[in-house]
């Protein structure tokens, strides 16, 4: 879509990746991320845009572990908290998220609020996670309505602004029923990433970071004592615990905020000076970075294939290609035949925004139950290309009206 939108010169371009929603004008949400990967991509292919999103994802982690204070043991120790934020060290916009997130809390925190205010209309362009940032901007004008309602001015307007910011998009006013839609659409699709956290191991740590937060702000009314800006970063940590609780998705989003509130909730000062790295320490480094050279290099040998960049093999290719039309994919194969088979439309894939919520609802059950005569029928579907660990493919291979024309470790191709 970056390299449609760059090509065409306009963010809203009308959809042809797909036959099944072929012609209409795509609300695109986070357009102006499509464009920035698809720039890295044209310069420097995939090595680029693996480096740049990484990137994104060091930078949120370092600038969120600046914030905090207190002995170099106990930093440490909040660093390897930060850890929880790799599962969304991916090439997806929520790398570009976390940063603009670490820096909003930042001007916000430093009373830069225009400054603040920029960054959430850029945000809302490359991101609906925007929503989280506005959330944030909210904290200031809580903090001055609960405890120093002398200065709501700014905070006011602040709030006010951060609302308005999104619809400084090509979206306009639609722009936050859009976002609403997606994340509601989302939900009912069943997506892994929408979860609630605490179906997860992670959750439960997330809710022992969250009582450690709430145990220690009301701890001899701690929270109030605080300075300003300090206070404001608990409440923040804790108002993102939420979402993150909900949806495995925000959890990063929260860690880096709750790292440092930790920090002012329980202050470990240092015992000792600072001291230069000794020649020990200095050794250390140097074998952490040897071992890091190492394994990037074998992680990216061979253009990458260890890295999945191309999770679909020619024989494969050549099979859906040779499909007959009209072709049914999954929702999590749609992206992959999208970018490799691109003379193909899919039916179907993980841009929510693009297809009727009926039809998203109806294809998922379909790939999920096995309950897809009446969806192949009504759409004519001639060919099935799944994931060989999709749902439908058992089901497909007792069906006497498909034969299976292609198959290997992670790919299916069924013909009618």
């Amino acid at each position: 879509m970056g390299h449609d939108i760059i090509a065409s010169r306009t963010a809203l371009v009308p959809e042809h990746l797909s036959w099944t929603a072929a012609g209409q004008v795509v609300l695109n949400h986070w357009w102006l991320t499509q464009v920035m990967f698809s720039a890295l991509y044209s310069v420097g292919g995939a090595v680029l845009l693996t480096m740049a999103a990484g990137g994104c994802a060091l930078a949120a982690t370092i600038l969120s572990w600046r914030m905090t204070s207190g002995s170099s043991e106990w930093r440490v120790l909040l660093l390897i908290t930060l850890g929880l934020t790799l599962p969304e060290w991916s090439i997806r916009p929520q790398v570009v998220s976390m940063l603009f997130m670490v820096l909003t809390i930042r001007f916000i925190l430093a009373k830069r609020y225009w400054l603040a205010l920029g960054l959430l209309v850029v945000w809302a362009n490359m991101h609906g996670m925007v929503v989280l940032g506005v959330a944030v901007a909210l904290v200031p004008l809580t903090d001055a309505v609960l405890l120093n309602r002398r200065d709501l001015r700014r905070p006011l307007l602040l709030a006010a602004g951060a609302v308005v910011a999104p619809l400084v998009s090509p979206l306009g006013l639609s722009y936050w029923p859009r976002v609403i839609d997606t994340v509601t659409v989302s939900r009912g699709l069943g997506l892994s990433e929408y979860r609630p956290a605490l179906d997860e191991p992670t959750g439960w740590l997330l809710a022992l970071v969250l009582a450690a937060l709430l145990g220690g702000a009301i701890r001899g009314r701690r929270l109030i004592t605080l300075s300003p800006p300090d206070r404001q970063l608990i409440l923040m940590a804790i108002g993102l615990a939420v979402p993150a609780l909900l949806s495995l998705r925000n959890v990063a989003f929260f860690v880096l905020a709750a790292v440092p509130a930790l920090s002012k909730v329980f202050p470990r000062p240092a015992r000792h000076p600072k001291q230069a790295l000794t020649q020990v320490g200095l050794s250390l480094v140097g074998a952490a970075a040897v071992v890091a050279i190492v394994a990037v290099f074998f992680s990216w040998i061979e253009g990458g294939a260890s890295r999945a960049w191309k999770p679909i093999g020619p024989a494969a290719i050549a099979a859906v290609k040779a499909c007959p039309d009209n072709l049914f994919n999954g929702l999590y194969e749609g992206g992959e035949l999208i970018w490799f088979v691109p003379e193909r439309p899919v039916f179907v894939d993980g841009r929510v925004e693009v297809y009727p919520h009926d039809f998203l609802l109806r294809t998922r059950q379909a790939e999920r139950a096995g309950d897809y005569q009446s969806l192949f029928s009504e759409y004519g579907i001639r060919c099935a290309v799944i994931h060989r660990d999709s749902p439908m493919y058992p089901y497909l291979q007792r069906d006497p009206a498909f034969t299976s024309r292609f198959s290997d470790s992670r790919w299916a191709v069924f013909v009618r």
